[in-house]
């Protein structure tokens, strides 16, 4: 296990350099290339920034699912994992059928603190080998993979679509919302994404997260189907089919500029408004970071059928 410090310091959790993240990420990827014969095996779940989140890395192979918590080391080889950190990470991996693994870096350097995979169990401290871990050819998704691939569906259509940028995005199971973004209008909006029909109660919700108030609300349906299989099977990605229809307006804040053009009624159901075409380049910023986020499914998504209705 990570040695713990005494007199803990800022959680990474909320300060990962995101140039930190993506050097973990392409170093676990040469090791997939130099120790596997079928490195397009792995799927990365996520290898993009969000908020709040348990982990930083994620990815699958052979049916397992390997959540990395990327951290840092001083001189004296502590950690600056908080116990109670490491113990939430522990619980989210159960929920979730995770192998929750540390990837350690020298706190001034960001070099790996050992040679090859740099994993270690955040169960029990042991070396984590993803190739040499069992194959479970049977295990299902879990309502985290399958809120990933929710949200990032409808994050990858809002972008695409030019419909929004995204300004906060989050795939834990249960959260509220999924992710927050900026409107072609300028209206700070929300997303709510689900695999029912059935909206939302509008009061109920603004009375349970009254910070949903200022800003206009959106939900999304994504439905998964396997063909061929009654489960969704980890190892089974190929066959799973992504249904989506993209987001439709279910609230108005007060203060929506959308209000002062039609009549409420009327707005609601409708899409987010687009980016203005002529958006300056140098406006966008964000978007090349934005557009690293979406990718973390790229090979996930692209194994999907994703039929937009």
């Amino acid at each position: 296990m990570p040695r713990v410090r005494k007199t803990p310091f800022e959680s990474i959790r909320n300060s990962l350099n995101p140039a930190l993240q993506r050097d973990v990420l392409e170093r676990l990827r040469e090791q997939f290339q130099n120790k596997t014969e079928d490195p397009e095996t792995i799927g990365w779940l996520k290898t993009g920034l969000e908020f709040p989140s348990y982990d930083d890395l994620a990815f699958s192979y052979h049916g397992n699912v390997f959540s990395i918590k990327i951290y840092e080391c001083n001189s004296k080889g502590e950690s600056e994992l908080e116990a109670e950190e490491i113990a939430r990470l522990q619980d989210y991996a159960r929920e979730n059928n995770l192998i929750p693994c540390g990837y350690p870096v020298d706190a001034q350097s960001h070099e790996p603190l050992e040679e090859g995979w740099n994993l270690l169990s955040l169960l029990d401290g042991s070396p984590v080998d993803p190739i040499a871990v069992p194959p479970v050819p049977q295990a299902t998704l879990s309502n985290w993979e399958r809120q990933s691939i929710h949200t990032m569906l409808a994050a990858q259509w809002l972008v695409q679509n030019r419909r929004g940028e995204i300004q906060n995005l989050c795939t834990i199971p249960g959260a509220v919302p999924q992710f927050f973004f900026q409107d072609g209008a300028g209206n700070r909006c929300w997303a709510l994404i689900q695999e029912t029909d059935s909206p939302p109660d509008i009061k109920a919700l603004l009375k349970d997260y009254p910070a949903l108030k200022d800003a206009d609300g959106y939900l999304g349906v994504v439905k998964l189907s396997s063909s061929g299989d009654a489960e969704l099977l980890r190892v089974n990605m190929n066959k799973v089919a992504a249904e989506f229809n993209g987001l439709k307006r279910i609230y108005l804040a007060p203060t929506s500029s959308l209000l002062s053009s039609e009549d409420e009624q009327e707005l609601l159901g409708q899409e987010p408004p687009e980016l203005p075409a002529d958006e300056p380049e140098e406006e966008v910023s964000g978007k090349g970071c934005l557009l690293f986020l979406i990718g973390s499914l790229a090979a996930l998504l692209g194994a999907c059928s994703i039929v937009h209705v």
